[in-house]
């Protein structure tokens, strides 16, 4: 998959990308629990020291850990070694649920696993609330009937538990975006300001409006806000709030991103050092001798002064504008009630599957995994917002795996055009004690498996498997071109 040849396919990459990590039937669970654990492991390495993940939740460890927290902790650290794990803390969500279950059916006084008004308000005291002729208060009358999903009066199991796994998606959703924000904070005062916050909505008035707006409800006296209350802030939000923000923030995130990637292009492509990529040094670094006709004409538009040459400006406003063009705004066009939403159809129709298979819900197997991937808050509904998310993140990964495979084949060292199992190692050796040799030999035998047609992957092969690797396997693919961007080892030391 080459680099500017994946530009053009970004629409492909986008609709065959892969859900993260999920089991049946709870999507909105693994979105949470991802989203959060990546907020949270700024490292990548797949395991969180307990002391990070108490700063993220605003308990300062130093000063001591409320036995309840340290109660809950404990059943997401299920192997007692003071990290938490991402399979642990699936775990750890399953266990927690399930005490509350327990705790909250224990006021079931007549043993037939169902709970009427009167046994569900004695798990929910309200000592403060006036009773009502009920016998319980608002409150308590307003929770029941919430949670009586079916209106039949009773509250049994299966009632219990969406409240309550919502509940702690809605704490892990607003832990990860109290994080994220948090990077914001460049003067680094503990606080976020108004002019903080307005960097990830940008200085186009709409975007001015709706930065004023979520300010105001963020801070109701304009203060700025201390980054230990800034969770709590959050709800003021709401639900939309929040969506639009964590949107917002996505794509500030992915910008920066995007800047770090093209810097490490530029570093390996521009050889002669003029701040320049000329054709021949784009064709280098993609491993041919000459570019494609089509690859050729993607690259005029990129070029905005018509010199044949590309300058760092041209590609980093080129390239999002060039996605935004063939990708978001094509996907949109699709758009047949202009409600400013894709529904799952409406999704479809812009990428046929002719040889899948529909399922129930008139997608085949591949569609539905590509209106997943872009459906960021599962609500079924694709905005112009979540392609755009989407759709940087994909000219994100194409990026970093052209300029990881090409850092990669420094190390061909007999020049034969292919990385062997032995060459990729060295390529990595010493840059990272947390990527173990044995995972770098499983990904690569995987590899070997689906693309080598040779002894060895070849850089289009090499390119392919960091590709599918960025879908299959978000956090691994992260962590591999976090290794892939630092120093090397100098040819001349192995």
């Amino acid at each position: 998959m080459k680099f500017v040849s994946s530009v053009l396919c970004l629409s492909s990459l986008l609709l065959s990308a892969a859900p993260g990590v999920s089991r049946a039937g709870e999507p909105e669970i693994d979105r949470a629990i991802q989203r959060v654990f990546a907020a949270i492991d700024e490292d990548r390495d797949g395991s969180i020291p307990m002391p990070d993940v108490l700063k993220a939740v605003g308990i300062d460890p130093s000063k001591g850990v409320p036995p309840r927290a340290m109660r809950m902790l404990a059943l997401y650290d299920g192997n007692k070694d003071g990290r938490l794990e991402r399979e642990e803390f699936h775990r750890g969500h399953e266990a927690l649920v399930e005490q509350q279950l327990e705790r909250a059916l224990g006021t079931d006084t007549d043993g037939d696993g169902q709970l009427n008004a009167k046994e569900f308000a004695l798990g929910v005291p309200d000592p403060e609330g006036q009773k009502l002729k009920s016998g319980l208060t608002k409150m308590q009358t307003e929770r029941f009937r919430a949670s009586d999903l079916d209106g039949n009066g009773l509250v049994d199991r299966e009632e219990l538990v969406k409240p309550m796994s919502q509940g702690l998606v809605d704490v892990y959703t607003a832990t990860a975006l109290t994080k994220r924000l948090s990077a914001l904070d460049e003067d680094s005062d503990g606080s976020l300001s108004s002019k903080e916050l307005a960097v990830i909505y940008g200085d186009e008035p709409k975007a001015a409006e709706e930065a004023k707006a979520a300010w105001k409800k963020l801070s109701e006296d304009e203060a700025p806000i201390k980054l230990q209350a800034l969770q709590g802030a959050l709800r003021r939000l709401g639900e939309e709030g929040q969506r639009k923000a964590e949107l917002r923030l996505s794509l500030h995130e992915l910008g920066l991103r995007l800047r770090v990637s093209l810097d490490r292009l530029f570093r390996v492509a521009d050889t002669d050092k003029d701040k320049l990529i000329q054709l021949d040094e784009f064709a280098a670094m993609e491993g041919v001798e000459k570019l494609e006709e089509s690859m050729l004409r993607i690259l005029v538009t990129f070029d905005a002064n018509k010199d044949r040459n590309l300058s760092f400006p041209e590609l980093e406003q080129g390239l999002p504008a060039f996605v935004r063009k063939r990708s978001v705004d094509r996907a949109m066009a699709l758009d047949v009630n202009a409600n400013g939403r894709l529904t799952p159809r409406e999704y479809a129709l812009g990428f046929p599957d002719p040889k899948g298979t529909a399922g129930p819900s008139g997608l085949t197997p591949r569609q539905e995994a590509g209106f997943s991937d872009n459906d960021l808050n599962g609500d079924r509904e694709v905005t112009r917002d979540e392609m755009l998310v989407g759709a940087t993140l994909g000219i994100v990964m194409v990026v970093e795996t052209s300029v990881a495979t090409a850092e990669t084949f420094r190390f061909d060292l007999d020049k034969n055009k292919t990385i062997t199992l032995e060459e990729l190692g060295k390529a990595w050796a010493g840059t990272d004690s947390q990527m173990k040799a044995a995972a770098i030999a499983a990904k690569y035998q995987a590899w070997q498996h689906s693309l080598d047609t040779k002894d060895g992957l070849t850089h289009n092969e090499l390119e392919q498997g960091l590709g599918r690797l960025g879908r299959e396997s978000p956090l691994a693919f992260e962590l591999l071109i976090l290794l892939a961007n630092k120093p090397m080892p100098s040819m001349a030391s192995n």
